[in-house]
């Protein structure tokens, strides 16, 4: 028995045929690469675009939030000069630890942490922190003094909200009507 020979030459016709199929080989190789590059970079484009959208929406439900915030914070800032105008001073103590927690919370949100410095926020609580002690500690004699610690805390109030109202909705589009709480 004879061992076959594989490297002997077949013929030219099955030599032609080998080289046919491997540059056909070559070809269709290249191809499926050239399409598997072409679909990647297009993955890569639309990860990207996802990022950035997803990036700007956490950046405008930051500011929607920040426009509530500041409508909640002028809707306490009216309630408690209504209570301290009308006399209702159990009423007024409330809204202003109300006012207080509400001016707490917005200060240390992210929101409120890059719209304004914390020297700001910090004044402007400490204005409303003095207002609530004045009005626990109230005695009938010191009514007038509670008024002007009062109506001095709400000015302040008032001119940070402004700014933060401008700020929200120059950075939204939307208005805020923080001068809402002039009565």
């Amino acid at each position: 028995m004879e061992w076959p020979n594989f490297f002997k030459s077949p013929g030219p016709w099955y030599s032609f045929l080998s080289l046919l199929l491997a540059v056909l080989g070559i070809v269709l190789g290249g191809s499926g690469l050239f399409f598997a590059w072409v679909q990647v970079r297009k993955t890569l484009r639309a990860a990207q675009a996802a990022e950035l959208a997803a990036k700007e929406t956490a950046a405008r439900i930051s500011q929607v939030t920040a426009l509530i915030d500041i409508e909640h914070l002028c809707r306490l800032t009216a309630e408690l000069r209504i209570h301290i105008q009308s006399e209702e001073f159990p009423a007024a103590i409330h809204r202003a630890h109300d006012l207080r927690i509400a001016l707490a919370k917005v200060r240390e949100s992210k929101p409120g942490k890059s719209m304004l410095k914390a020297e700001k926020w910090q004044g402007t609580l400490s204005q409303v922190v003095s207002v609530y002690d004045a009005l626990v500690s109230m005695k009938k004699e010191n009514r007038a003094e509670v008024s002007v610690r009062c109506d001095s805390a709400v000015s302040a109030i008032e001119e940070l909200l402004n700014g933060l109202s401008a700020r929200a909705a120059s950075a939204t589009g939307e208005h805020v009507h923080a001068n809402s709480t002039t009565i």
